[in-house]
């Protein structure tokens, strides 16, 4: 191997690490700044507070359980984000609205619809009756 093709394998070796440098790093200042966000805000929270008034035990627990659901709501809708962004959306199938397709010499379908509407109507029955009745 002479000097040339192991300076010419450096050289691409360089060349490979800064075009990943370069993918990633804009993925990376992004999360970085989003995180610093988080924390100014959290820190500003924080300074806010203690100046308009130091909180006693009980109110500091409250106000630290209030944040704690406030951040695992945020962190739940964050993962949801993205994994819908990961995964392709289903096909919702048809609504309830939508007419089912059936066949049209299907008669048994006939029959589990008059069986479903039979038992729809007395679930309804039962419901309007005062309570203990059913």
């Amino acid at each position: 191997m002479t000097w040339t093709s192991a300076l010419h394998g450096r050289a691409r070796a360089i060349l490979l690490f800064l075009l990943i440098g370069l993918v990633t790093d804009p993925a990376l200042a992004q999360t970085r700044r989003e995180a610093t966000g988080w924390l100014q805000l959290e820190q500003d929270q924080t300074a806010y507070r203690e100046r308009i008034a130091p909180l006693d035990l009980r109110q500091r627990r409250q106000l630290d359980a209030v944040e704690r659901q406030q951040r695992l709501e945020q962190r739940a809708l964050q993962q949801r984000q993205a994994r819908e962004r990961r995964l392709p959306r289903p096909d919702p199938g048809p609504t309830l609205d939508a007419p089912r397709q059936i066949p049209p010499g299907d008669h048994r379908a006939d029959w589990r619809r008059a069986s479903e509407r039979l038992r729809l109507q007395q679930e309804i029955r039962r419901s309007q009756l005062p309570f203990g009745r059913r």
